[in-house]
């Protein structure tokens, strides 16, 4: 398997699909200037659609080799890691008044 990555340069919506040997089939929608990570088996075809006035069209086709990355398919990869006091903030729940998360949450009825 091959690591690979995928940023769509385009103002457009794409769709990646990947086909392999053994039936590999991967198939992903990409917002426009978003990255994707994946992994694919070598030798495989990578197809890059898009919508256009005929309705969906081939944009670019590609061994997967032309992707290869060397970073891992890991989603933590590239991100910057938040500093102690921020990652503590996002695990607490903010507790109420009662000592339960929805505490302070009113309901209308």
């Amino acid at each position: 398997m091959q690591s690979c990555h995928y940023r769509n340069d385009s103002p457009q919506l794409v769709i990646l699909r990947c086909t392999g040997a053994s039936g590999f089939f991967l198939e992903k929608v990409i917002f426009p200037w978003d990255d994707w990570c994946f992994d694919g088996p070598s030798g495989s075809r990578v197809e890059i659609w898009t919508y256009g006035a005929a309705g969906v069209e081939l944009r670019h086709a590609m061994d997967v080799e032309e992707l290869h990355s060397e970073a891992r398919n890991d989603p933590e990869w590239g991100l910057d890691q938040p500093s102690p006091q921020h990652s503590a903030s996002l695990m607490e729940p903010r507790r109420g008044s009662a000592g339960s998360p929805s505490a302070g949450i009113a309901v209308a009825r």
